[in-house]
């Protein structure tokens, strides 16, 4: 997960970064945007998650999904975060839907909430950091979360249980970044690696510094160096399909964290996902969602053995 220098992939978009100043505001219009709303035919549901605005709109046999994202966005109380909530079906610059979603009679309500990124993030400081000699430090990492759209629907073919019932299920219709991320690769070559995301972070150590956005996730890294010299921080990898999204008592979100162990040999020996976000941190937490991927016991250890390599071998 702590790795040299990698073959990178081409960076279409700005690389998203977590070093927006502890100063701005941190109280958003609304720190709970996640939730769900019924919506008749021929009406329509909006959601605002920092630069990203989904509207989804409900017609006789399809719904429809309209996305736009403001450019221009600055992190001000107005703009950062509004609960999902009816909106006109009109009140959208684009004409064209990302997504037509066709249903025999279309359900009625739909679900918004908050996951985590499909791929892993590979992070890189905006400042050299050194981890001195038996020194053991937490890094607050931020990436931008994944605004889940879901229906509520009876199942085609479902038994049925009463008049005009039937066993229901939750179907997702799209996923969408509150920010675009950037591609990166992360590998010793070009045929040997995975594709990942990349975000740049500032690398902040002092919970109290972490300002709390409800766009973003924070990630707590601590990093343990037992070896007898620094450990020159220049990039880590953040497995984040492995790990759950929480909302702590403020509704910040969270996600367990990730644990790096160096041993006095000088490799990194150690890799542990933990349970949940550290209590001394979050306080108490709310799981939101589930780990897109689930690894335990020697295949976890293979896995990161794998990535911290970055030679392709398990």
């Amino acid at each position: 997960m702590l790795a040299h220098d990698d073959a990178t992939g081409p960076t279409h978009d700005p690389v998203p970064t977590d070093t927006a100043s502890a100063d701005a505001p941190t109280e958003p219009l609304e720190s709970i945007w996640w939730g769900g709303v019924d919506v008749p035919q021929g009406a329509a549901a909006s959601v605002r998650v920092g630069p990203a605005r989904i509207l989804a709109q409900r017609r006789a046999h399809e719904w429809r999904v309209y996305v736009e994202r403001d450019d221009e966005w600055g992190e001000t109380r107005e703009a950062r975060a509004r609960r999902i909530a009816r909106a006109d079906a009109d009140d959208m610059s684009s004409d064209t839907p990302v997504l037509r979603a066709s249903f025999a009679d279309s359900p009625g309500h739909i679900v918004v909430g908050a996951a985590q990124a499909d791929r892993p993030v590979v992070v890189r400081p905006e400042s050299p950091l050194a981890i001195q000699s038996g020194e053991t430090v937490t890094l607050f990492v931020s990436t931008p979360v994944w605004i889940a759209l879901t229906i509520s629907r009876r199942r085609p073919g479902g038994k049925a249980k009463g008049k005009g019932g039937g066993e229901s299920e939750s179907l997702r219709l799209l996923e969408v970044p509150s920010e675009r991320p950037t591609d990166t690769w992360f590998g010793p070559n070009t045929r040997t690696g995975e594709l990942c995301y990349a975000t740049r972070t500032s690398g902040r150590l002092d919970l109290a510094d972490v300002p709390q956005r409800p766009h973003r996730i924070v990630t707590p890294v601590r990093i343990e160096n037992k070896a007898g010299d620094a450990l020159e921080f220049q990039r880590v990898q953040v497995p984040l399909p492995l790990l759950a999204v929480y909302r702590d008592a403020g509704g910040a979100l969270w996600t367990n964290g990730v644990t790096l162990t160096r041993d006095s040999g000088g490799d990194l020996a150690a890799v542990r996902v933990d349970g949940s976000p550290p209590r001394t941190v979050a306080g108490g937490v709310e799981r939101l969602s589930e780990p897109r991927s689930v690894v335990t016991g020697s295949a976890m250890v293979r896995a990161f053995g794998r990535l911290l390599r970055g030679d392709g071998t398990a």
